[in-house]
C-alpha cells in the first residue's frame, strides 16, 4: 500500500486480530443499554458513512442472527432489509434488523462475515441500569458537591462553592479581592452544560424525575442511587430534587424573591462586561420565581409524608414566591403565562386553595395554554400534567378534558414522527430532540 508522502522505502506491519463472530463492530447499531419488554416493535440497525469514502455499501449482508449469551444458542434468526436508501441525516444506506419477537434476555447481534454487536438487555437489568445511569447524571451536575468514592469513582472536590462579593469566586487566580471584602458559600442547584452556570429553567428537568416518581412511587427507593443522602429513609429521587431546590431556597429574600440563577464566572458573567451581579447572583425574575414555586409546590407535596418539615418549608416558600411574581407583574390586568399557570396548578394540587385555582382557569382562558409548534412546543406538557392529575374538587372538568387531548395529540405525534427518520429517532431529526 503506498501512502502519499511517505517515501516508498517506508515499511511497517502490524496484525488485527478478527473473528466475525467475537470482533465487535461499531456498524452494527443498537439501543445503548437496554429495550424494553413492552415494547412492541424493537429494531437494530446496519449502516455506516465513512467520511470522504461516503456511505459503505452493505448490500452483501443478508441475514442476522441474535445469540442469547446465557446460552451461547440463536435467540432468533431474519433477514437484513433496506430501512433507506440515502439517508439525508446519516449519509447512509441504513439497513433495519427486527427484533421484536425476543423476549427479556442479554443478547448480541450477530451478522455473518462482518462481526457482532455490543451486548444488550431486554428488560431486567438493562432497564435498571438506564434508569441509575441516566438520573445519576443529576448527582453529577452537583454544584457545590464533592465527588469521591463511595458516591462516584470520580475524584473532584466541591466546586464553585466560595464567592467574592464581586462576583468573582475565590477559584480565580487572576482576581485580587479588595481589601476587606465579604465572601460567602453556595451550594446547590445544577451545572449549565460546560459553562457552570446554575439557572432555575434546569428544575423543568427535576420536576420531570418527579412526575415519574409520582406516577410510579414504589419503583423508587432509598439507596438506588448511590448518594450522599443515601439511607435517609426518603427514596433518593426526592433527595436529588431537593439538591436542585436548595440554591434557590437558600437564596431566596424574605420578600419571596428568588434568584434567576449563579453565575460561575463563565459566559453569563461575560454578559455583564464587569459589572458583576454582587457574589455572582443573578437578578430575580417572574419566571424564576413562578418555575420554583411550581417545583417547590411538588416537591412539597411528595416528601410531605417522609418529612412534613421539608413540606412546611418549601411550601411557604413556593407561596412567597408566586405572591413576589404576582406582585411585580407590570400591567393593571395581567396576563396569567405559562410559568405561572404552571405554579398555580402545582400550589392548588398542594393546597387546595382556590385563589391559585382561578389562575390556572384564568391562564386557559387567556390563551396562555394554548399549544404552539407542536413539535418545539414541548413545555405545554410539563405546565398542563399537574392540572390534567389534580384530584381538587375544583377542578374544571372541559378544561381538563381540552388539556388531556392536547398531551395525547402530542404524544401520537412524536411516536408518529419516530417512523420518519431512517434510525427512528424522535420527531425525524426536525428539532433539537433528533
Amino acid at each position: 500500500m503506498a501512502v502519499s508522502g511517505l517515501e516508498p522505502r517506508f515499511r511497517s506491519s502490524d496484525t488485527l486480530h478478527y473473528d466475525d463472530k467475537e470482533t465487535i463492530v461499531r456498524t452494527i447499531k443498537i439501543n445503548q443499554v437496554a429495550y424494553s419488554a413492552l415494547s412492541k416493535r424493537r429494531y437494530a440497525y446496519l449502516g455506516w458513512w465513512a467520511g470522504d469514502a461516503g456511505k459503505v455499501d452493505y448490500s452483501g449482508c443478508k441475514r442476522f442472527r441474535i445469540v442469547d449469551e446465557a446460552t451461547g444458542k440463536a435467540a432468533l434468526e431474519g433477514p437484513i432489509t433496506l430501512r433507506q436508501a440515502d439517508d439525508p441525516l446519516s449519509g447512509e444506506d441504513v439497513y433495519q434488523m427486527d427484533l421484536s419477537a425476543l423476549g427479556p434476555g442479554r443478547y448480541h447481534v450477530y451478522v455473518p462475515g462482518l462481526g457482532r454487536s455490543d451486548s444488550f438487555e431486554v428488560d431486567g437489568a438493562g432497564i435498571h441500569d438506564l434508569y441509575y445511569h441516566t438520573t445519576r447524571a443529576f448527582f453529577h451536575q452537583r454544584c457545590g458537591q464533592e465527588f469521591r468514592e463511595p458516591w462516584t469513582d470520580i475524584k473532584k472536590p466541591a466546586c464553585h462553592v466560595w464567592c467574592w462579593e464581586s462576583g468573582h469566586l475565590l477559584e480565580e487566580k487572576n482576581y485580587k479581592p479588595k481589601p476587606g471584602e465579604k465572601k460567602k458559600a453556595f451550594y446547590g442547584g445544577y451545572h449549565d452544560a460546560a459553562d457552570f452556570d446554575t439557572f432555575t429553567r434546569h428544575l423543568s428537568a427535576t420536576a420531570q424525575m418527579l412526575n415519574a416518581y409520582e406516577k410510579y412511587p414504589e419503583a423508587f427507593k432509598d439507596a438506588d442511587l448511590n448518594l450522599p443522602e443515601s439511607g435517609d429513609g426518603i427514596p433518593d429521587v426526592l433527595d436529588e430534587a431537593r439538591w436542585g431546590l436548595s440554591f434557590y431556597l437558600d437564596n431566596q429574600r424574605p420578600d419571596g424573591a428568588v434568584p434567576e440563577g449563579r453565575g460561575n464566572a463563565s459566559d453569563v458573567l461575560g454578559q455583564y462586561r464587569g459589572n458583576l451581579p454582587r457574589f455572582a447572583i443573578l437578578p430575580t425574575q417572574n419566571g424564576s420565581c413562578t418555575r420554583f414555586a411550581a417545583v417547590a409546590a411538588q416537591y412539597a407535596r411528595l416528601i410531605k409524608g417522609f418529612d412534613p418539615e421539608q413540606a412546611r418549608t418549601h411550601l411557604d416558600a413556593a407561596r412567597k414566591a408566586y405572591a413576589w411574581a404576582e406582585k411585580h407583574t407590570a400591567s393593571d390586568k395581567p396576563r396569567v403565562g405559562r410559568a405561572q399557570a404552571w405554579a398555580a396548578a402545582e400550589l392548588y394540587r398542594a393546597t387546595g386553595d382556590e385563589k391559585y385555582n382561578q389562575d390556572f382557569i384564568r391562564a386557559f382562558r387567556q390563551g396562555s395554554l394554548k399549544p404552539g409548534d407542536p413539535m418545539m412546543d414541548q413545555d405545554i406538557l410539563l405546565v398542563t400534567w399537574p392540572y390534567i392529575r389534580c384530584q381538587r374538587p375544583g377542578v374544571v372538568e372541559e378544561i381538563r378534558r381540552q388539556l388531556k387531548q392536547t398531551v395525547i395529540s402530542k404524544a401520537n405525534l412524536f411516536v408518529r414522527t419516530v417512523q420518519e427518520s431512517a434510525y427512528r429517532m424522535s420527531n425525524a431529526g426536525k428539532t433539537y430532540m433528533g
